[in-house]
């Protein structure tokens, strides 16, 4: 994920238009910002159990972190997981 998504720090209010459905839908940040991110955590958070529960490996990539390092994280934890199996 863009680190936009997950912190939602947009402060001016604007019009987005849903790519979909043409729908014009106006935003005021300061009004979404808590519920945004509190959808995007549970969203996120059922993912993570959902998968789990099915044993399918499921992580979240910061698109501003290296992707190297993200791998070598995710690689990582999975070497660590398929252990404890």
């Amino acid at each position: 994920l863009d680190p936009a998504e997950i912190r939602f720090p947009f402060d001016e209010s604007a019009n987005y238009r849903d790519l979909e459905t043409e729908e014009t839908i106006p935003v005021i940040p300061d009004y979404l910002r808590e519920q945004y991110r509190e959808l995007v955590s549970q969203h996120i958070d059922k993912l993570t159990r959902t998968l789990g529960d099915n044993r399918i490996d499921y992580s979240i990539f910061d698109t501003s972190v290296p992707l190297d390092f993200a791998l070598f994280n995710y690689l990582s934890n999975r070497q660590r997981i398929t252990r404890v199996r």
